[in-house]
């Protein structure tokens, strides 16, 4: 009897163990579980942080000067990454900022700006909107500060002292939008609001003879406490989630290298305002911890890094050589198909055909030195036959 009660007593312990086991299983089952970066991922998302940089375009000049008077300027976080023909820039968040007696004021959009008691402030004393003369002024003002509306050249309205700058069209909706500009009985501009008209009568517009043309060039000057500021409000009011993935490149990998894929995404959201957009389809090849961007897996051979390591340790003497380049370059670039692929030598160079161009064959030009070592890579789209 007592050997019974004692196994009757194991089997409910053993039973109430399964039980609050089962139990923590199923916890930690249903828990969110937070996918942890391997330090490469890691490396390479620091990597791309520090390819941030601002930059300022002056929006106040020329005719802007002739109706207000304050510096406008649009600032932009974006990613830069030095290229063989230049820089490749992509936008990460911007805002506008509006500089009035030493004191910088932010905006999330240009709508918000010209709504702002701020722009009208900085109207000039004694302007007026009076006549025809009076509203080209302002229009032309407008094209400076927006140079986009300004390509469309839509014209004004005038109605009972109230003025409607036309900025963009929407054929769809058959609405146009733009800037209302309100006015007292002298004249004085009282008001800036947007504006949006649905099936407006477009035999009332006038339609400046103007031809605008963006000026380049303009320089601003900001104190590092103003880039200080301007920098910290853009990135206070914005995101940047990145989204790293190694590729499987064995050959890469045995030359010491990796080459990741990433994709960005971007929130913004200011003042009520909130939107995001994205990046995706990029790369970063890494040698010996030294890192590069690189837009499209078709440039991946091409770069600078690249170069760097095929000079360092690939030799292209043989076609046995040329075989293996290729393999590699299936890792990172792969033919267009099968039947198209192929390898030859001419003169100090190897071509390796990854695609077609029309009736021509495109892919890699190689050239070597004397030695077989790797001098150039170039991509082609008309290769010699």
């Amino acid at each position: 009897m007592k050997i019974t009660k004692l196994l009757l007593s194991l089997l409910l312990m053993t039973f109430l163990a399964c039980s609050g086991g089962s139990k923590n299983q199923n916890q930690t089952s249903n828990e969110e579980i937070k996918k942890v970066d391997s330090p490469e991922v890691l490396a390479v998302k620091n990597y791309l942080k520090t390819t941030k940089k601002l930059e300022t375009i002056p929006l106040s000049y020329g005719d802007f000067n002739k109706v207000f008077e304050t510096d406008v300027f649009e600032a932009t976080i974006q990613q830069e990454f030095p290229k063989p023909d230049g820089v490749a820039r992509i936008p990460i968040s911007s805002a506008i900022f509006l500089r009035m007696n030493n004191k910088i004021f932010p905006f999330p959009y240009l709508d918000s700006l010209m709504a702002s008691k701020e722009i009208i402030a900085s109207i000039k004393e004694g302007l007026t909107l009076k006549t025809n003369e009076d509203a080209i002024t302002i229009y032309e003002a407008l094209n400076v500060l927006d140079p986009d509306g300004a390509r469309e050249n839509l014209g004004y309205i005038n109605e009972n002292e109230t003025w409607f700058f036309i900025r963009n069209e929407n054929d769809f909706s058959e609405e146009h939008s733009g800037y209302m500009f309100s006015t007292s009985s002298n004249g004085s501009i009282a008001s800036i609001l947007p504006h949006t008209v649905k099936n407006m009568d477009t035999g009332k517009v006038v339609v400046p003879d103007i031809n605008f043309r963006r000026e380049t060039g303009h320089k601003l000057s900001l104190s590092d406490s103003e880039i200080e500021f301007v920098r910290n409000y853009i990135e206070t009011n914005s995101t940047a989630s990145f989204g790293v993935d190694t590729l499987a490149t064995p050959k890469l990998n045995e030359l010491n290298a990796n080459l990741y894929t990433y994709s960005i995404v971007y929130t913004v959201e200011q003042n009520g305002f909130s939107g995001s957009h994205s990046h995706s389809g990029m790369f970063v090849i890494e040698f010996n911890g030294t890192m590069q961007h690189i837009d499209s897996n078709k440039e991946v051979p091409c770069s600078k890094l690249f170069k760097q390591i095929a000079n360092a340790q690939i030799t292209l003497s043989t076609n046995d050589d040329a075989q293996q380049f290729e393999c590699l370059l299936d890792e990172i670039n792969p033919a267009k198909s099968e039947e198209i692929k192929s390898f030859y030598k001419e003169g100090k160079a190897w071509h390796f055909v990854r695609d077609t161009f029309f009736d021509d064959k495109s892919g890699y030009v190689v050239e070597i030195d004397t030695n077989g070592k790797i001098a150039a890579i170039s991509y082609k789209l008309k290769l010699k036959k």
